[in-house]
């Protein structure tokens, strides 16, 4: 409720927000494939928890140039025993 209120519909950043309120906590991917019908074709899923010095518009425009079906943007840090890994051959 906090949230909803500071942000509201995001209008005045610019940007439209929907919010999704969840009856019993499904993760992250249960919250998106609980709500593929609101969704556009191309979205953008973050943890709400994570700061990122990231472009994501060039994500974006590199997903789309690709014509991907998924992006997944990997981001080192020097913290590894308290984050998720995941290892690349």
């Amino acid at each position: 409720d906090v949230i909803q209120r500071h942000f509201g519909d995001g209008s005045r950043w610019g940007v439209t927000l929907n919010y999704i309120v969840e009856r019993e906590p499904l993760g992250t991917a249960g919250a998106v494939l609980d709500r593929l019908d609101i969704l556009d074709d191309t979205f953008l899923t973050m943890y709400g928890d994570t700061m990122l010095n990231v472009d994501l518009t060039r994500l974006r425009h590199v997903h789309e140039a690709v014509q991907a079906d998924a992006t997944l943007l990997l981001h080192p840090n020097n913290h590894p025993l308290d984050s998720d890994l995941v290892e690349m051959d």
